[in-house]
């Protein structure tokens, strides 16, 4: 007398075939959204200090790196803030806005942000790839607009300060 096989062998044999395009869906996917495996990323760092609103000159860099090296580098989001010295003395509200021109002549809007805390020096990283708008070849510029607001820690505004900076960067 032969055994019959159960439902559930049947499913753990078919189980691989369910997989397979599930994890193949998975690794293409990204692929096909930004354009292909390789895609040009380009990182601009610069500092900040909100006191006088000074800020270093803005630095780029662009390389071309695989779509999930990437999507790595995208998870602490397009903008990223470290504080370096914060003093809570007075506090200041910043905003940043960042635009990022194509070659084409596109202003793609890349980041609207609000900063809250004392006052002091922070360092920014901005990291623009397909997402923001880096989809072709040629130049681009990134506009990089801050605003402060410093009050006493009571509310009693002591100066309101801006500054627009440039940076130029081009992908081959």
């Amino acid at each position: 007398m032969g055994s019959v096989p159960s439902s559930g062998s049947k499913w753990r044999k078919r189980l691989p075939l369910l997989i397979i395009p599930i994890v193949a869906l998975g690794l293409v996917a990204p692929a096909v959204a930004y354009g292909g495996f390789m895609v040009s990323v380009a990182t601009i760092t610069f500092n900040e200090t909100t006191g006088s609103l000074t800020a270093t000159t803005p630095q780029s860099s662009v390389a071309s790196v695989t779509v999930y090296n990437y999507m790595a580098m995208k998870a602490g989001g397009t903008f990223q803030t470290s504080d370096q010295s914060i003093s809570n003395t007075e506090v200041a509200k910043v905003t940043m806005s960042l635009t990022l021109t194509t070659p084409s002549g596109t202003n793609v809007t890349v980041t609207n942000t609000n900063i809250q805390g004392g006052i002091g020096a922070r360092s920014h990283t901005v990291v623009l790839g397909p997402g923001e708008g880096v989809r072709q070849s040629g130049k681009f510029l990134l506009t990089i607009n801050i605003s402060v607001d410093i009050t006493t820690p009571a509310g009693v505004q002591v100066s309101s300060l801006s500054l627009t900076m440039t940076k130029s960067f081009t992908v081959s």
